[in-house]
């Protein structure tokens, strides 16, 4: 196996919050970034954060995504935004009209 130099000692594997990077060397994730596999690329977020396309932290879900545990999950293709789950519409798309939480034509 390939060793990564960390603190002039040779492991096997960057200690959490480090990804390896092409050098073998360890590099800092970046926060909020938990773990990472690149420096652009984070797999898990400090708590309070949630995962946003798949590689990004943010501390709020941006408009058309809703929290799920650690991840920012896509609303429903009609809300504008969304609440709890995909389908309970908070705002509509352009076009369509709110009732009772869902967005009709």
């Amino acid at each position: 196996p390939g060793y990564i130099l960390y603190n002039n000692t040779c492991i096997l594997t960057c200690p959490l919050g480090q990804y390896q990077d092409t050098n073998n060397l360890c590099q800092n994730c970046i926060s909020p970034c938990k773990y990472c596999t690149t420096a652009l690329t984070c797999q898990t977020c400090l708590t309070g954060y949630y995962i946003y396309n798949t590689t990004q932290c943010v501390a709020i879900c941006p408009s058309g995504y809703y929290p799920v545990t650690t991840t920012c999950t896509l609303c429903s293709t009609t809300c504008q935004t969304c609440s709890n789950i995909a389908t309970n519409c908070t705002s509509c798309q352009s076009g369509l009209y709110y009732y009772l939480n869902t967005c009709y034509s």
